[in-house]
């Protein structure tokens, strides 16, 4: 064994006995959130989650330009994304991967409430 290695791993071991975590790839989900004319929406509410992984409900609000990101995301499938804006129909996006220490791209167009006459899931 060459002396890097062994000391790579006697530090990763010494972190592990002090309860430091190691650190571990994380990902993202960003997108931009628009109307039908592709007009950006700011203050829309969008939330990620995903129980298989035990990742909690989290997020934010979008920004002047329509834009959000949430971040320190497991890596992995089965995430539901969900973009809310009063006066607006919700959006709802299930079965999203995040990848391993990269960054997932969803963007959103959002209906009026009053001209949504179906739910595609």
């Amino acid at each position: 064994m060459t002396s890097l290695l062994r000391r790579g791993l006697c530090a990763s071991a010494f972190f592990l006995v002090l309860g430091i975590p190691v650190m571990a790839a994380t990902g993202e989900i960003k997108g931009k959130v628009v109307d039908r004319a592709g007009t950006p929406l700011p203050g829309v509410t969008v939330v990620v989650r995903n129980d298989a992984l035990g990742v909690p409900e989290r997020g934010g609000v979008t920004d002047a330009q329509g834009d959000f990101r949430i971040i320190a995301l497991s890596p992995g499938p089965g995430y539901r994304l969900r973009a809310s804006l009063p006066t607006f129909a919700p959006v709802e996006f299930s079965d999203l991967e995040i990848p391993d220490g990269g960054s997932r791209r969803q963007d959103i167009v959002m209906q009026p409430a009053s001209e949504l006459k179906e739910t595609v899931r």
